[in-house]
């Protein structure tokens, strides 16, 4: 049975930056000026009164009387906050456009450009304020931001200084210089300044959370979950807190707490393909196999690009004995990955189990071709072609296997019995007695070279000096074993032929189901 992945899929938040802009409605000089009109008054008490586009009417009504600038102004302020970014930078640019032009609406703009993730051109303008005026710290701190979205890491990092030349203690421009640092995987700094926002404010779940992430990428998982404690402290349902209470989890191989965790992030964000494909890893450790298959099947359907996630399924699928969910998923897989090994194993055992034969060989073949110095592979393979009783590429299997690893008996007995089937007895009596060689300790593999040794009507292999203690479980000799009882089926001797294959089945139970080690 295909052996369940032990990791898990971990992506750091992209979601680094936060909010550090906000809107700027006017300067303090602008704030003492008399009103615009008796327009302007009316628009103003409409929109504390909630009645926004009675609001807007008044104001572009204001506009056409006089003072357009502070008019078209505040429009757009109103759009801004109503989450009209579009609109609200429509009227920024009409408004500095006006006679006489509102001296903060360049600014503005470029603020709702930003919202709109219309970055490029909102630093631009950002740039021509900061060029205006130089000593304008929320100027340079809109163009670094803009900069550190567009991924330009050092020159937003230079901003970001600058800055803080002006302004030592802002926290926005700090906060945008460690994202920058963390980016550019400069994680120590980063986590420096991370680190001293949290003695200012403990509680602050933007600096906590993207330590969280530094932490991930460190694989330090006691920090994360120190991190992941305080932050759900502050905020119960953070995703940040959440991923990382269930990596660190996982890590410690707490299976529970990391499927109840994920249980609750699937809830806070149902649309994230990692907290149900980690949900179904722990399900799956705590035999939970149902749950395991329905968070599997959720987090295959959420990302249908993602091999890892189809082959845990199939995984699951095998043990729950569901063969065929086993070969749909295995199969998905492997459309993403086409020469994913693990898949083509679990597909080809899937669809043995199934009795599926000739599927099974198929894709066993693609093994095969892809890893050709495998010798379970070729092992494996020629097990289902002594099955169809096509001898001549049975043995041509088995030889390889046996030339790849020239001391393995049941590889050798094997190609002895598919030897002894094609008639070839001086070739089944070399193959053998290589068996023999290596067989001391196999009391039932002696047994079968012996019945073999005695059909082939050839002189008997020297016997090894056999042992009186059991030889330990051997999944191999099991197959051969099988393999000689199929065999002595095929002649019709029915009770030689089922001692052979319960002595197999006595060694291993699910014989059928394992990929040959």
């Amino acid at each position: 049975m295909m052996e369940m992945t032990e990791k898990w899929v971990w992506y750091v938040d992209a979601e680094l930056v936060s909010s550090l802009l906000a809107v700027e409605p006017a300067n303090a000089e602008l704030r003492k000026r008399a009103a615009a009109g008796p327009e302007f008054v009316t628009a103003m008490r409409h929109f504390v009164e909630g009645r926004h586009e009675e609001a807007l009417t008044e104001l572009a009504a204001a506009a056409e009387c006089g003072n357009a600038g502070e008019c078209l102004a505040a429009m757009g302020q109103i759009r801004f906050q109503l989450g009209r970014f579009e609109e609200a930078a429509a009227s920024f640019e009409q408004a500095a456009a006006a006679r006489p032009p509102h001296p903060q609406a360049r600014y503005n703009q470029a603020l709702a450009l930003e919202k709109m993730q219309r970055y490029r051109d909102a630093a631009l303008l950002f740039e021509r304020t900061t060029q205006a005026e130089p000593r304008r710290v929320e100027a340079h701190l809109g163009l670094a931001v803009c900069l550190l979205n567009m991924r330009m890491l050092e020159p937003a990092l230079a901003t970001f200084s600058r800055c803080l030349e002006q302004a030592p203690s802002l926290r926005q421009a700090r906060f945008g210089k460690a994202v920058a640092l963390q980016l550019l995987h400069r994680t120590e700094e980063a986590a420096g300044i991370y680190r001293a926002l949290l003695a200012e404010n403990p509680s602050d779940e933007q600096a906590l959370a993207n330590l969280i992430g530094i932490g991930l990428d460190q694989g330090n998982y006691q920090e994360v979950r120190t991190l992941s404690e305080q932050l759900r402290c502050a905020n119960a349902g953070h995703r940040a807190a959440l991923e990382g209470l269930a990596a660190s989890a996982l890590a410690a191989q707490d299976y529970s707490t990391a499927a109840a965790v994920c249980a609750q992030l699937t809830e806070v964000e149902p649309e994230m393909m990692e907290a149900w494909f980690n949900l179904g890893v722990a399900s799956q450790k705590l035999g939970r196999l149902e749950w395991a298959a329905k968070a599997l099947s959720r987090a295959s359907e959420l990302r249908p690009d993602q091999a890892v996630v189809h082959a845990c399924l199939g995984a699951v699928m095998q043990q729950k004995g569901d063969w065929e969910g086993a070969v749909r998923a295995f199969s998905l897989a492997i459309q993403v990955a086409p020469t994913q090994l693990e898949s083509l194993w679990g597909l080809a055992l899937s669809h043995e189990n199934l009795g599926n034969a000739g599927q099974a060989r198929a894709v066993l073949e693609q093994i095969v071709e892809r890893t050709p110095d495998s010798a379970d592979a070729w092992y494996r393979l020629g097990y289902l072609l002594s099955k169809e009783q096509n001898w001549a590429a049975c043995a041509a299997a088995f030889e390889k296997c046996a030339r790849l690893r020239d001391d393995w008996p049941e590889a050798s007995l094997s190609l002895g019995i598919a030897r002894w089937h094609q008639g070839d007895k001086p070739a089944a009596r070399s193959a053998l007695q290589r068996a023999a060689k290596y067989a001391a300790s196999s009391p039932e593999a002696l047994r079968a070279l012996e019945w073999i040794a005695m059909e082939t009507g050839e002189v008997r292999p020297v016997e090894p000096q056999r042992e009186e203690a059991e030889a330990a479980p051997n999944p191999a000799l099991s197959r051969a074993l099988l393999g000689l009882g199929e065999a002595l089926r095929g002649l019709g001797r029915h009770q030689e032929a089922t001692e052979c294959i319960e002595q197999a089945r006595r060694r291993n139970p699910i014989l059928t189901a394992s990929k040959p080690k």
